[in-house]
């Protein structure tokens, strides 16, 4: 419990670098693609799952943004699209395409 405690000192302290330990360690380690962008579809990273799974580079996904992995025909995201119009939110499963055009 001590050592819990110091860690949690140290953090609040200002040392971040175990906390970005952790973080780099889950993100590089997730069994799951993991993108981070921001709104717009501009990609700043992503996990190596996400390029084994989706077959594009971390370059390319970077120059594409998340517009490439998206069926832009599926009727449930043209739906999801237009409600995140309205209520500035998106919440739903849709399906991604790899580069070679199937289907995940």
């Amino acid at each position: 419990m001590q050592e819990q405690s110091g860690k949690n000192q140290g953090i609040e302290a200002g040392n971040h670098s175990d906390l970005l330990e952790s973080y780099e360690f889950c993100f590089k380690n997730s069994p799951d693609a993991i993108f981070l962008g921001n709104p717009d579809g501009t990609i700043y990273k992503c996990n190596p799952v996400a390029t084994t799974l989706f077959g594009y580079t971390e370059e390319e996904f970077y120059a594409l943004g998340r517009d490439a992995i998206f069926d832009k025909n599926d009727p449930f995201l043209i739906q999801g699209l237009n409600e995140k119009k309205k209520n500035k939110e998106l919440s739903g499963i849709f399906p991604h395409v790899k580069k070679d055009g199937t289907h995940v």
